[in-house]
């Protein structure tokens, strides 16, 4: 299914970083990314809030956003595998 040893080593080592959250993690990620996603609706609004670059910052290095694009990049180098993504809300 995977070409090459090389994409089947990254997909592997996606696989190992998901699967050593702990529960509490992925729930703490999930939290900031919710967090983070309303401080943009928010600020889509008008409200502005001084934590948002911050909010921002913690979103791009420590998020589930990020293991999913990571994931959505392997698939889309791997023609073998057909897949679809829904688009995020």
């Amino acid at each position: 299914m995977v070409e090459t040893l090389e994409k089947r080593n990254e997909f592997q080592g996606l696989y190992e970083s998901v699967q050593s959250l702990s529960t509490t993690d992925a729930l703490r990620l999930f939290h900031e990314d919710y967090k983070a996603q309303e401080v943009l609706k928010q600020n889509e609004h008008g409200d502005v809030i001084s934590d948002t670059v911050s909010l921002q910052e913690q979103t791009s290095h420590n998020s589930l956003i990020k293991y999913r694009g990571q994931l959505e990049s392997l698939i889309s180098d791997s023609p073998a595998i057909d897949s679809h993504f829904p688009e995020p809300k």
